[in-house]
């Protein structure tokens, strides 16, 4: 996609609630996530540490800091899981953006009250 969408309103709370590198994370999840809405996956991306450090520069080192801090705030919802492969782990780690549902949910609403 060329472009994301986030609502000021989104941003501007954003910036009040979580620091300068967390916000960078957070925008970053919301590029790759997949928001279309009649996909299963809807608000969801699948992103390593190593991608977002390629990307954004922050070091994987401090990530699960932003991780929490994003999830602690409900802008995200974090999950890991650990596969094993021969002798080696693999950790995947899920993303489900909040902001986009619960605007959708509110959006559905106001139609069916007639707003």
């Amino acid at each position: 996609s060329w472009f994301s969408k986030i609502p000021n309103f989104i941003i501007d709370r954003l910036q009040q609630t979580i620091s300068p590198i967390a916000f960078r994370v957070f925008i970053y999840l919301n590029r790759k996530a997949n928001f279309n809405e009649k996909h299963n996956h809807y608000g969801m991306c699948w992103v390593s540490y190593a991608e977002i450090n390629e990307v954004t520069g922050i070091s994987i080192d401090n990530m699960r800091r932003y991780m929490k801090e994003l999830v602690d705030a409900g802008f995200i919802i974090h999950d890991q899981s650990r596969q094993h492969f021969g002798t080696k782990y693999t950790t995947t780690n899920t993303y489900e953006i909040c902001w986009m549902k619960k605007l959708t949910k509110l959006k559905a609403l106001s139609h069916v009250a007639g707003v």
